[in-house]
């Protein structure tokens, strides 16, 4: 204690956020760190803990002397009540412990000690002034049992937690302090009033003022716990403004990026005698679908040699978004348009790429990008013109639009009717799926939980990106990534901050989602806000695969579809049904099984879809491919666009597509890379 009474070397800097970002810097001695609210309290909260624990190992023993005079069966005895204590604390370490510390935050951990050792030693105290010696001696042993596990199980893991607050060289002098000297002055304390209470004369008053000790130590733990938690809420709030984020934050810009090499890459056509023709909104939306090699290297050349094309409308241009050889280059062309300009061309393509989309990825890609440049434009302007609104069964393009309104946005906006009304219907879906997921549990279709745990991961997405609108969207990014760091330190200081900037509405539609980890408990929790209509299995797969093509993912609906067929539950309309979708995988999946079904209607039903019938062949390996990509780390969005330029064996087929997916998904770039033409 002598040793380490001055800290003169240490410094902490104690950041106040203000507009002149003041710093003021402590040499920190005993004195000025118990001037420090938060650290003055863990420090006395350890002492009071260490004197509670050492008055309750004197209580056992003099208690157990009074009881059991064999002095041959004490090794038993202690044996057997240490044994029942490790127990115990494992018992509370798997079933209580983290889930109190979640949902009912730091403080919670330090009065559930401080209370149940009170209780206890108050049961004590009134059974010793009633002569039950038997009573007493079954106080005692619960209180040591209780104090051990406790101590173990839920007070040191909060202490752990309460430390996180602090970073660097001040988390470990704070420990240091609060915990290492903590113990050491509780001990000398705790010693010093037990000697004390040793030197009673009699039995009677020995116990009496032990209890009356462990009472009144018990109600001065509560009443740190309540002073310590208002202190620790403040400096989170320092901390966790700057927690460096693992993954650089994301950005979506839309700044020119291998246009030229893009371009130059391409075969040299300079010698091309063909003249290009005077381009006009027909003739661009033309080569835009059907993509005739030879008329993309005239526009290609033509790029070189003029590469403004000032003398183009850009509603002529806009439908070149959908070429992959020319899509960068186009897109940097339409970036430098004004907002009205871009709100004409979402007016007059957007219809072009809707019809598209489900056919062809370069149609979906370009949908996308020209909103995602609408809402970024409208952002950055603020402009107060009435928004337009893309189709709201997309939800891909929806999650798309609110995480770039999210980066854009600069002023916090008010939480009005449409906020709320727009989290309940996110909520809603979150709720459903979940209840989908508990279905899916039922069954070995591991595939399609997958797919549906990533629908479910998108959602929450979402209500981040919301909650970032009306609330200060730096915080938010940090306890996102705090709760996904798995670590149950960073998750309770997460759900204490998040708590602390959440309104009463908000929190009781969301917290539930990040305290509770039993699916069954989310959605009875959240009931009473979004009821769930409960399906049966083959309800729910029949859901999935036909009830929201729009809002499901393909790659979700396509696993869908293949229960149904493999589990023979699909039903004759379901099946004529897909055979007539837009997508690729969904009507080549379709039939080929209805084929093998209905072999004597097949002629009747390719001719009527006007499609070839697919072989085994193409079938497997578009399993085998999805397969694979079902397990990469990225959202299903972009793992379905993969799946129309990869093989099974992971190299590109596509490559004009392949490098439009990695230029319009800037942030999964090197994931992507990453795992192309390699082994999965």
């Amino acid at each position: 204690m002598i040793l380490n009474y001055k800290f003169s070397e240490y410094k902490y800097t104690n950041e106040i956020i203000n507009e002149n970002e003041v710093e003021i810097e402590k040499t920190l001695s005993f004195i000025n760190l118990l001037n420090i609210p938060l650290i003055k309290f863990l420090f006395f909260s350890v002492v009071v803990a260490v004197i509670i624990q050492s008055t309750v190992d004197f209580s056992l023993m003099i208690v157990t002397k009074e009881v059991i005079k064999d002095t041959k069966t004490l090794a038993s005895f202690f044996g057997f009540i240490f044994g029942s204590a490790k127990v115990f604390e494992l018992i509370l370490k798997t079933t209580i412990s983290n889930k109190l510390l979640k949902n009912y935050g730091v403080q919670a951990g330090i009065i559930t000690f401080a209370i149940v050792i009170g209780i206890i030693s108050l049961f004590g105290l009134v059974s010793h002034a009633i002569g039950a010696i038997t009573f007493l001696f079954i106080a005692t042993l619960l209180n040591k049992i209780m104090e051990r596990s406790l101590v173990r199980s839920i007070y040191t893991p909060t202490l752990s937690v309460l430390f996180q607050v602090y970073t660097g060289k001040m988390q470990g002098l704070s420990q240091n302090f609060a915990d290492g000297q903590g113990k050491t002055y509780g001990q000398f304390l705790a010693g010093f009033l037990l000697f004390l209470i040793s030197l009673l004369p009699s039995f009677t008053l020995k116990i009496f003022f032990i209890n009356s000790l462990l009472i009144l130590t018990s109600l001065f733990l509560l009443n740190i716990a309540k002073k310590l938690l208002p202190h620790y809420r403040d400096e989170l709030k320092k901390r966790i403004l700057n927690i460096v984020l693992n993954k650089e934050e994301l950005t979506s810009n839309f700044i020119q990026h291998d246009e030229t090499k893009t371009l130059s890459n391409n075969k040299d056509i300079s010698n091309v005698n063909n003249q290009i023709e005077q381009y006009s909104q027909e003739n661009a939306k033309e080569l835009a679908v059907y993509q005739n090699p030879q008329k993309i290297e005239e526009l290609i050349n033509e790029l070189r040699i003029n590469s403004n094309l000032e003398y183009l409308n850009p509603k002529i241009k806009v439908f070149w978004l959908m070429i992959p050889e020319v899509y960068p280059f186009i897109l940097s062309q339409l970036e430098k348009c004004k907002f009205d300009t871009i709100e004409e061309l979402v007016k007059h393509a957007k219809d072009f790429f809707n019809h598209l989309q489900l056919e062809r990825p370069e149609a979906k890609i370009a949908l996308s990008a020209l909103w995602t440049l609408y809402v970024k434009k409208r952002t950055l302007e603020n402009s107060d013109k009435t928004n337009l609104i893309p189709n709201k069964e997309d939800r891909e393009l929806y999650s798309t639009l609110i995480s770039t309104k999210l980066k854009y946005h600069i002023n916090i906006e008010t939480k009005d009717s449409l906020y709320y009304h727009q989290l309940k219907e996110n909520l809603k879906e979150y709720c459903q799926l979940l209840s989908i997921l508990q279905t899916l549990e039922q069954s070995s279709l591991d595939l399609l939980k997958l797919a549906v745990k990533e629908e479910s991961n998108q959602i929450i997405k979402n209500i981040f990106h919301l909650l970032g609108l009306k609330n200060d969207s730096k915080i938010l990014n940090n306890i996102n990534a705090l709760i996904n760091s798995k670590e149950q330190d960073n998750q309770v200081m997460a759900l204490e901050i998040l708590e602390l900037i959440l309104d009463e509405q908000e929190k009781a539609l969301l917290l539930p989602i990040y305290q509770e980890t039993a699916t069954i408990t989310i959605l009875r929790k959240l009931e009473p806000f979004v009821p769930v209509l409960k399906l049966n299995l083959i309800e729910t797969i029949s859901h999935l695969g036909f009830h929201h093509p729009g809002r499901l993912n393909l790659i979700t609906r396509y696993f869908s579809i293949y229960a149904l067929i493999k589990n023979k539950k699909i039903t004759y309309n379901q099946l004529s049904s897909a055979c007539f979708s837009k997508e690729r995988f969904i009507y080549e999946l379709a039939l080929y099984h209805f084929g093998n079904l209905y072999p004597d209607q097949l002629e009747d039903i390719l001719y009527r879809t006007k499609r070839k019938y697919p072989s085994k062949s193409t079938i497997d390996n578009a399993y085998r491919i999805i397969e694979k990509l079902i397990f990469l780390n990225f959202p299903n969005e972009i793992k379905s666009i993969l799946w129309f330029c990869l093989d099974q064996d992971f190299k590109i087929t596509n490559i004009p597509l392949y490098k439009m997916i990695l230029h319009h998904y800037k942030e999964y770039r090197n994931d992507i890379m990453a795992v192309i033409n390699s082994e999965v």
